[in-house]
């Protein structure tokens, strides 16, 4: 890459954390806050690519146009444990762990700052 780009490191806020249900264990029960990671903003960074990369990205670009094409019906039903197992490894990468109920937290319409996380 020409020159570097230097992006803030991740933040942490913490959330209340209130259980809706008596299920769990008793320390579940107990949990009272969240800490959740936050990425830096990076819109509008412009980051230089050398031609040998982006040539490597186009060709993995035109290789994943080709896979879907031609095989995009028969891979569909891997696409969520795909994903799934993606977001594992990033998040092992990042060093947090997420439970199941994580990405219905995520959907949530509202902000989530100021709200109290509900199990």
């Amino acid at each position: 890459m020409n020159g570097t780009t230097t992006l803030a490191p991740h933040g942490a806020e913490t959330f209340p954390w209130v259980q809706q249900g008596r299920d769990g264990s008793r320390a579940d029960r107990e949990f009272s806050e969240v800490t959740v990671s936050l990425p830096p903003h990076f819109h509008g960074v412009d980051l230089a690519v050398d031609a040998e990369l982006s040539a490597a990205l186009e060709q993995a670009m035109q290789a994943i146009t080709k896979l879907d094409s031609t095989h995009g019906v028969a891979l569909a039903p891997l696409r969520g444990i795909l994903l799934r197992a993606e977001s594992v490894a990033s998040s092992k990468i990042e060093q947090i762990t997420a439970g199941v109920d994580v990405p219905r937290l995520w959907a949530r319409p509202e902000p989530l700052a100021g709200r109290a996380f509900r199990a």
